[in-house]
């Protein structure tokens, strides 16, 4: 069986995100999200994150047509360019395209 990774959801978690964000090493961050959801919700998180680390915010297209494979080739050009590596660490902000897309990377 594959060891699952963790998924948190909640109200307000900034702070938890921040303590748990800090058990691990990584040499990168990226933030993705959906533009609708970083105005409506996501900018509090992002903010918190970002003044504790150096993260990249990336804006993924809204529906299905972020699960179409243009995307997710664009999401892996994009990490190689911005010099990702197996020890970065990559955050899903958002429902299930998403969480789907950013899960294949």
């Amino acid at each position: 069986m594959k060891e699952s990774r963790p998924y948190y959801f909640g109200y307000k978690i900034e702070e938890h995100l921040i303590k748990k964000l800090r058990e691990y090493e990584f040499d990168r961050l990226f933030f993705y999200t959906e533009k609708n959801l970083i105005e409506s919700f996501g900018k509090p998180l992002f903010e918190s994150i970002r003044a504790e680390y150096p993260c990249e915010l990336t804006l993924l297209p809204s529906g299905e047509h972020c699960k179409q494979f243009p995307v997710l080739e664009k999401t892996l050009v994009d990490l190689t360019e911005k010099g990702a590596s197996k020890k970065s660490m990559l955050i899903a902000f958002g429902g299930g395209t998403v969480g789907n897309l950013v899960g294949r990377v």
